[in-house]
């Protein structure tokens, strides 16, 4: 991120250019009722470009302490991978 400027590598942004053309549907519910706030605060850092280990640097906890998040979160929302992720949590609003 540079400034206040948002990059997506070409995949991500053709997954989320996909999405909003199809008005694609993932998950049965918000992320306010599937996940923890801490959930929700990981996945938006996750979709902002942070690694695991940055992630964990912000928020002053293990990298293992993130992955386990991840993974919870990847299972609640049942997608898998930063892409889908990312997708999600624009979607949801959780991306500035």
């Amino acid at each position: 991120m540079l400034g206040n400027q948002k990059y997506l590598s070409p995949a991500v942004a053709g997954l989320v250019v996909d999405s909003y053309t199809r008005r694609e549907y993932l998950g049965d519910g918000s992320c306010r009722d599937l996940l923890t706030d801490r959930e929700r605060e990981i996945l938006q850092l996750l979709a902002e470009g942070n690694s695991s280990h940055e992630i964990a640097q912000t928020l002053a906890i293990e990298k293992s302490t993130v992955d386990v998040h991840r993974m919870n979160i990847s299972r609640k929302l049942n997608l898998h991978g930063v892409a889908e992720l990312t997708k999600y949590a624009i979607r949801e609003g959780l991306t500035g």
